[in-house]
């Protein structure tokens, strides 16, 4: 995969770089050398320091020691990342549930709005137009951001960086979220980007490589080793011990036969509708994988069950034996289930450390209500240890890296042993590492009156436990 260099025109260059933000390092003595028409993946574990490299590439760190070369022009860099993403909205401003209140989104900024402001000059409409029917993105265009998918927000990011016309492309984790046949559309997309002449470097997994792609680079402990051949990269496997992990059990004892019960659910907004005479029963301790691709209802059908969406007060649902709409409030609801999203990840600004945010699992908010017992410490530490991140207890959570905050939220679900866990994409951002560990901790987990219902893009992502499989498509029950 890797050319001779040494004829080749430098395009952008580090040496010994050392780079800070508010006055703390970031990363020390960075070498990265990157010549005209190359095309990169960079691979490496969670917290290895992929995103910063891109980071530092697109200029985002002070620069303290050493040279950074640009022999194009720097305002031509298009970074797409999570953090990125976080940005679309000012999250802090809203409520996880607002998207599902049509009323309240009124006035929020629509993905149209939002690529128009991305043309700083003449408003390139056929541009727009080429670009939206690329990413498969011209029908949500009218939509507020809030009320996008997070697949479809992903693609917006794209269409919005695509817009700036960039001579370098950075493209963080760009298939997360994103199902299969649209993770081909994004594969074709940046194969065509590259014949276009246009530079990428994207962090990725050894999966998804773009077949245009001509080096690999490994990041491991904030450095950069280039690679010759994939075959380099290691297939790392869990290596934690077995671990008794004294998990709270919140709802231990609990009697009750259906865990969930829809009976013809229909969801719309306006015109549209999400959901279309949905039956759907889940028996208590059954798993269910819940499939189907970007905007087939999923999200939507999630809220309902989690007390999220209005409409469910419209509809014949029966949560734990009992119809919705008889007093419960919200956090009746909630305190029975374990929940993980990439959206709730978004509207998660608290500067709380890692296991303050693990520990408001036993609260369902985001608070913590009163002093933890010691065996709640001592539980949530022995997550913390079964993931090797003891280290990360006191640090600030927004200071983690993506990926470790990700399985921070994922311990959270999982600290209090809830009656029903919903874990709606949870490994994002995470390697395959990670991915195995957290399957083989929900096989220990999870017991046959554990109630599961999991959302995912990847098959080799859904735990062997999972026996009963939901098929949405267009809003509808498909039959596979």
């Amino acid at each position: 995969m890797k050319e001779n260099t040494a004829s080749k025109q430098v395009f952008l260059s580090l040496q010994n770089a050392t780079f800070t933000k508010s006055n703390q390092l970031v990363i020390r003595n960075l070498n990265f050398h990157i010549h005209k028409g190359e095309q990169w993946a960079i691979l490496g574990k969670i917290g290895a320091g992929k995103t910063t490299l891109l980071e530092c590439l697109a200029g985002k760190y002070f620069l303290q020691e050493g040279g950074v070369n640009y022999f194009f022009d720097k305002e031509a860099i298009a970074l797409v990342s999570f953090q990125e993403q976080s940005k679309l909205l000012d999250y802090s401003a809203f409520y996880y549930q607002q998207r599902y209140y049509a009323s309240q989104t009124e006035g929020i900024i629509t993905a149209q709005e939002l690529l128009y402001q991305s043309l700083f000059q003449r408003i390139d409409k056929p541009q727009l137009d080429s670009i939206a029917d690329l990413l498969q993105l011209r029908e949500v265009l009218p939509l507020e951001v809030i009320k996008l998918s997070n697949g479809q927000k992903r693609k917006l990011l794209i269409a919005k960086a695509l817009l700036k016309k960039p001579q370098l492309l950075l493209l963080d984790n760009p298939y997360i979220g994103l199902d299969i046949s649209t993770r081909q559309v994004m594969n074709e997309l940046i194969n065509s980007l590259i014949d276009s002449g246009l530079q990428i470097v994207l962090v990725t997994n050894k999966e998804d490589i773009p077949q245009k792609i001509t080096h690999i680079a490994e990041v491991s402990n904030f450095q950069v080793r280039v690679l010759s051949s994939l075959d380099l990269i290691k297939n790392y496997t869990p290596n934690s011990p077995p671990i008794a992990i004294p998990f709270i059990e919140t709802n231990k004892g609990l009697d009750f036969e259906t865990t969930v019960q829809f009976s013809k659910v229909n969801v719309s907004y306006g015109a549209k509708q999400i959901l279309k005479n949905i039956d759907w029963t889940v028996k208590k301790g059954e798993k269910w994988a819940v499939l189907g691709n970007n905007g087939s209802g999923k999200s939507t059908l999630l809220s309902l069950i989690y007390a999220d969406h209005p409409q469910s007060y419209a509809n014949d649902i029966v949560l734990f034996d009992y119809p919705r709409g008889k007093g419960e409030t919200i956090w009746d609801i909630k305190k029975m289930i374990g929940f993980v999203s990439p959206e709730l990840h978004f509207y998660l600004q608290n500067t709380m450390t890692a296991f303050e945010i693990a520990a408001t699992g036993l609260f369902d908010g985001f608070t913590l209500s009163r002093e933890l017992t010691e065996n709640e410490k001592h539980a949530i530490l022995a997550l913390f240890a079964y993931y090797r991140f003891t280290h990360l207890a006191q640090r600030n959570f927004l200071h983690l890296s993506t990926g470790e905050q990700r399985l921070i939220l994922l311990i959270r679900a999982l600290v209090k042993k809830p009656a029903l866990l919903i874990m709606d994409e949870p490994f994002q951002n995470l390697d395959v590492e990670y991915i195995n560990l957290s399957l083989n901790l929900l096989d220990t987990y999870l017991t046959s009156t554990d109630t599961l219902i999991y959302v995912t893009h990847y098959q080799e992502e859904i735990p062997k436990c999972i026996d009963n499989f939901l098929y949405l498509k267009d809003g509808e029950i498909a039959i596979k």
